[in-house]
């Protein structure tokens, strides 16, 4: 990937402008890609909205007063009117996509997306925010007509996908910690009755077996395989209450094939043995 620069107004660089009699305008865009280390300081700052997305690398920049490290799948919108510096002081790979913007409706749509000027955010890198950009891009090297109206509406388009993104992940980080286990679980309540491994659980939630058993205990209380047993057993008592299967018939229906290791294992988990604990449940104790 090249670096790119694309301008509402032709021979006119910088289209500092700030665009007053349409909801939204989108002077410029482009894609930064530089290898080495380089700042930018504009003490004056700009007329429009700054959009900087970083798709890989790191960055330090300064935005309404704050200081911040941006790191990859950061998203910062420079306020209008303010001062803001941004500097690279490594060599390594850097992209950040951007755009320049402005209009009586953009303080608007950003405050309903919910990005405020002047601090980070994390979408998180992403192909699709990525192609979005490269999609505002088509307007302005095609130049048909109305082109500033298909840009205005592929800019939308980017803050509203890195608003969900940024929700999405809020709302991931505030739910309860059982749902960095929701794929494992589900995948053991609906086939608890069949061989599993730790590797296949780990595998569901993109982690290391040491670290998925880790996560798992620290939301469960207790290791996977202890869990899987306590499923097997609840289910297995479950049926000695809602049916007059033998105790063989049992053990196999909830994923045992030795009846005499599921008796032994269902007495330590109820302090019954499935034959004491059927006789009670068939003479109402239950």
């Amino acid at each position: 990937m090249k670096n790119q620069s694309y301008y509402r107004l032709a021979g006119d660089d910088s289209c500092n402008i700030a665009v007053l009699d349409r909801f939204l305008t989108v002077n410029c865009t482009g894609v930064c890609v530089l290898p080495d280390p380089f700042s930018n300081d504009n003490p004056s700052g700009r007329r429009d909205f700054y959009l900087m997305y970083l798709y890989s690398g790191e960055l330090e920049a300064a935005a309404a007063g704050r200081q911040y490290a941006l790191r990859e799948g950061d998203l910062l919108v420079y306020p209008a009117g303010k001062p803001y510096r941004y500097r690279k002081k490594d060599s390594g790979e850097m992209i950040y996509f951007w755009a320049h913007f402005s209009g009586y409706g953009a303080e608007e749509l950003l405050r309903e997306s919910g990005i405020e000027p002047g601090r980070v955010f994390h979408p998180g890198k992403s192909e699709e925010l990525a192609a979005c950009f490269e999609r505002l891009f088509e307007p302005f090297f095609l130049r048909k007509k109305f082109f500033e109206m298909e840009a205005a509406a592929r800019l939308t388009m980017i803050l509203s996908k890195a608003a969900r993104r940024i929700l999405r992940r809020t709302e991931e980080q505030s739910a309860p910690p059982v749902v960095r286990i929701r794929r494992s679980l589900e995948y053991l309540y609906r086939n608890y009755a069949e061989p599993v491994r730790l590797e296949q659980l780990a595998q569901l939630e993109h982690l290391s077996p040491s670290r998925y058993s880790a996560v798992f205990r620290q939301c469960m209380g207790m290791s996977p395989q202890h869990f899987l047993i306590s499923l097997r057993i609840r289910n297995a008592a479950d049926l000695m209450r809602r049916t007059d299967l033998s105790v063989k018939q049992i053990a196999q229906a909830v994923g045992y094939d030795d009846p005499f290791y599921f008796s032994s294992l269902f007495k330590q988990k109820t302090g019954l043995s499935p034959s004491c604990y059927q006789k009670r449940c068939r003479s109402g104790e239950e």
